[in-house]
């Protein structure tokens, strides 16, 4: 996904900068913070309206393991999305502030990328009468940035009543590292 960005003008911290924030934001741009481990931040603003459409183009659930290509006075920047805020009254359409991290290709990031189910239709436990519960939504993981899963899949077709599947049971591609214990449970068929 590629976003341009610019500069945002910097003024001091209080009432006279919020002022300014607020006046970006009436122009139809979001504040945000560009940074990278060991180097200083830098306050930028993307474009509102650029920001909505690339949001409509990934699929739900995966902001945080999508590599942006931030067009940054002229220079091209790799960034992972680590934190959106939005308004409390209008979410989620008013994006109030955006944390991006630069990273670069083939460095090791921490992300936590979704996990989905398939086979819930077929699940034995399910037309027994169980409920699935995913016990995690998200599995924090180690890997290349060029190489961020869009989501992990686990299978919950044989799945009975009382049964789950662990970390163990989940198929992670290669180069990616899971950070939690293998033994932890990701889904189970619990009995209503």
């Amino acid at each position: 996904m590629k976003l341009k960005v610019s500069n945002r003008p910097e003024g001091r911290k209080g009432e006279q900068n919020l002022g300014a924030v607020n006046r970006l934001r009436r122009e139809g741009m979001i504040p945000a913070v560009l940074y990278r481990a060991g180097e200083e931040a830098r306050s930028i603003v993307v474009s509102a309206v650029d920001f909505q459409t690339v949001l409509r183009q990934i699929p739900q659930g995966t902001l945080a393991t999508t590599l942006f290509e931030l067009d940054y006075e002229g220079q091209m920047h790799s960034a992972l999305i680590k934190e959106v805020q939005y308004h409390p009254t209008t979410y989620p359409t008013a994006v109030t502030h955006i944390d991006l991290m630069t990273v670069k290709l083939d460095e090791a990031v921490r992300v936590r990328v979704p996990l989905r189910c398939t086979g819930v239709a077929q699940c034995a436990g399910v037309r027994l009468g169980g409920m699935l519960r995913m016990v995690m939504r998200a599995i924090l993981v180690r890997c290349p940035a060029n190489a961020i899963p869009e989501e992990l899949v686990v299978d919950v077709r044989e799945l009975g009543i009382r049964q789950g599947r662990r970390l163990r049971d989940i198929s992670f591609p290669q180069g990616v590292t899971p950070l939690l214990d293998l033994d932890e449970v990701a889904v189970v068929v619990a009995k209503r």
